[in-house]
């Protein structure tokens, strides 16, 4: 059963009376109506002879004034709300008097007067007071500076002190630009606002001098959940293996500082410096002792050190003794030792991975490179150890991906691989470029890929080694296996087994970076790839490349093969000229076809604007002739049981049974009224669709032309 609670407060109106005169039982009151769902209400007042009209519209009056009821009790009960009668400014107190007595009735008298005993709480004598606000801050702002201190309250602010707390002075308003005028006439030294940190160094001044730009861009990296730093890598050209520059900005973000406070432990003491401290989490003697390692005379090249301490320490929660023993030149012997650590890689590990990044100088120097270099040494094994992690490479697959000392010994896996080759290919075939598909096609089958793909990886070992071509590699093939093949023979050729390595290496950089015969097409345009002359090396830079265009590749939202058209369109700059030139001439066409189609255009739209309207009033005259012909029907009812009653010899009421046939009459002419307005709406209707059709018809052409502008248009401009 629907919850029926009355509510405590109703009074019968109007809407109630009508609610009781349907003669429904269970129903009298507006909360009785809301109480039922819309369905189950329609129903009982259809089932009461009543119209579906009719009660949806009554439905809803009871919802509203319902919920006008609800609203005048939560407001009575908040005013009596007592915490709000203690705020001076809500002025609930006044306003609430003369509804005290209904709320008591409301809270069935739950609701306490207020105690006389107790002050107002706009008195001075009241702890809720803004003067007693006035006197905790006072006492926390005594705290901050020492008393002999320029920046302490009673210096800037002496009138405080003297002070009287009455409800006169409490009331008493003073404007914000009479206190700034004391202030500068006081002529307070702003210079004192820049002097050392005085203040502990776990205080919030050090938060202090604000920056409000600074802190909206941190807020926004903040939720990006990115750094500067990140930015910084994303930005900068991953191919060539440079480390991060430690910029100020830079050094500023990893000490959280702004500018102003990096200016201000510029040109201060670094190793006294609490602001420094407090920065670095250090206390003022581990900073001292890590400056003295550091060892660097500029500050900004310190500061950087320091910043890097800092960002090292977060994210791998390097000690300061550990950091020490990096970059201290007197404990140049432990740095492998630190490095590797840090990296989780062996000494000869660490070596190779120096050697694969081209970087092998390095490896020579760390143990005598200075605090700045060896950072440098750092963030570029970092970035790499990083970069390989993403790409789930591990040492091994990267040093055979891109090692330059080969191995001359066969192996058996190697002798089957080339057996099935020649067992693969037309050793008879005498075309070269048929036997180099075959070759192409048997080698692919070998290796897993598809036969482009090969063939595409063939000429890109042809443009590093003049010595390998795919007609030598079939030649040499049937040569080793025509006449009894063993592995001894295949040892005496160690050219050829270095070459099949070569090309290994060629097809496991395919397979690791999933790179399609497209890809290698474009690969092999050095200029168009990376802006080179040169065929693309293999180092470890052309893998960031092409880890980094794969990427791209699945970034763009159009076809590959279009995107890869792009780099060949843009590669000289006569044909962006010439791009933007043509624009510009299709813009200028496009508007003359616009110009020439104005007319056609503005009879469309007001036969499109005349049509709307029409069609909305056919759809009223729908619902309209609906709802007369409901009632009819309920006309046609009442006046059927009367007559059923008359036949019946039962007295029946005569004027009644008059009205209701009049009423049914008047319907009826009303219903003959609005299908008459109907066919004459829709007639219009048909009349102006027809010349509409006529004026489309002659539009068609324009807007053919013109929307093949706009396409044309819009693929040059995403050239």
């Amino acid at each position: 059963m629907p919850n029926k609670e009355r509510h405590p407060v109703s009074t019968e109106t109007n809407i109630e009376k009508e609610i009781k005169a349907l003669n429904i039982a269970g129903l009298k009151t507006i909360f009785d109506v809301t109480a039922e769902s819309p369905a189950q209400f329609i129903e009982q007042v259809v089932n009461a002879k009543g119209s579906v009209e009719n009660a949806e519209i009554l439905y809803q009056r009871a919802k509203d004034k319902v919920e006008e009821k609800n609203a005048e009790k939560r407001a009575q009960q908040l005013r009596n709300d007592p915490v709000l009668q203690g705020i001076t400014k809500l002025s609930t107190l006044d306003e609430a008097t003369p509804l005290r007595a209904s709320a008591k009735s409301l809270a069935d008298n739950n609701i306490p007067e207020r105690a006389k005993q107790y002050v107002s709480p706009s008195s001075i004598q009241s702890m809720f007071s803004p003067g007693r606000y006035l006197c905790e801050l006072y006492n926390v702002a005594q705290e901050l500076h020492d008393g002999g201190n320029s920046l302490h309250i009673d210096n800037r602010r002496p009138d405080l002190q003297k002070l009287v707390l009455s409800n006169e002075q409490m009331e008493h308003e003073v404007s914000t630009l009479d206190i700034l005028l004391s202030t500068l006439q006081g002529k307070i030294n702003l210079s004192d606002l820049l002097t050392a940190d005085t203040a502990k160094s776990g205080d919030d001044t050090f938060t202090l001098p604000y920056d409000d730009n600074l802190a909206i861009i941190n807020a926004v990296l903040e939720s990006k959940s990115i750094s500067l730093r990140d930015i910084v890598t994303q930005l900068a050209d991953n191919s060539t293996l440079q480390a991060v520059a430690l910029t100020p900005a830079l050094v500023q973000e990893q000490l959280g500082l702004n500018p102003t406070s990096y200016d201000l432990l510029v040109n201060s003491d670094l190793s006294t410096s609490e602001r420094l401290a407090h920065a670095a989490k250090l206390t003022t003697d581990q900073l001292k002792d890590l400056l003295n390692h550091i060892n660097i005379e500029n500050k900004s090249q310190a500061l950087a050190v320091v910043s890097e301490y800092v960002r090292l320490q977060r994210q791998y929660s390097l000690s300061v003794d550990q950091f020490t023993a990096m970059i201290d030149a007197a404990q140049s012997s432990e740095r492998l030792a630190r490095l590797s650590g840090l990296f989780n890689l062996s000494q000869p590990q660490l070596e190779m991975l120096f050697s694969l990044s081209g970087k092998s100088e390095d490896w020579q120097k760390v143990t005598e490179a200075d605090p700045l270099k060896v950072l440098a040494i750092f963030n570029e094994l970092e970035t790499t150890v990083q970069w390989m992690n993403e790409q789930k490479l591990d040492l091994p697959t990267l040093n055979a991906m891109l090692t330059t000392q080969y191995s001359a010994t066969a192996t058996p896996e190697l002798f089957n691989f080339l057996s099935n080759i020649y067992h693969s290919i037309d050793v008879k075939q005498t075309d070269v470029e048929i036997s180099k598909q075959n070759l192409c096609r048997a080698l692919a089958a070998g290796f897993h890929l598809k036969t482009e793909v090969v063939a595409g990886l063939a000429t890109w070992l042809e443009s590093h080694d003049k010595d390998f071509t795919l007609e030598k590699f079939n030649q040499t093939v049937i040569k080793l296996f025509s006449n009894e093949p063993t592995l001894e023979k295949l040892e005496l050729h160690s050219s050829f087994v270095i070459e099949c390595q070569k090309l290994s290496q060629y097809v496991l950089i395919a397979q690791w970076a999933k790179l399609t015969a497209q890809d290698i097409a474009f690969l092999l345009q050095p200029k168009l790839f990376n802006g080179s002359e040169e065929p693309l090396q293999l180092e470890l830079s052309s893998l960031r490349l092409l880890a980094e265009f794969k990427t791209w590749q699945q970034q763009v939202k159009v076809p590959i093969s279009e995107a890869l058209r792009y780099f060949s369109l843009f590669s000289d700059h006569t044909d962006v000229d010439k791009l933007s030139s043509e624009i510009n001439e299709l813009e200028k066409k496009l508007e003359e076809e616009n110009k020439n189609s104005e007319f056609i255009d503005t009879q469309y739209k007001e036969l499109s604007n005349k049509i709307k309207p029409l069609e909305t009033l056919v759809k009223k005259l729908d619902r309209e002739a609906a709802i007369i012909e409901s009632n009819i029907k309920i006309k046609l009812s009442d006046i059927r049981i009367l007559m059923v009653s008359k036949d019946a010899g039962i007295t029946i009421d005569e004027e009644k049974l008059k009205k209701l046939t009049n009423e049914r009459v008047k319907l009826i002419d009303d219903l003959q009224s609005k299908t008459k307005d109907k066919q004459i709406k829709v007639q219009e209707i048909k009349e102006l669709s027809l010349s509409l059709n006529l004026v489309n018809t002659q539009r068609i052409p324009f807007n053919k032309k013109r929307e093949e502008l706009q396409i044309t248009i819009k693929n040059k401009k995403i050239q």
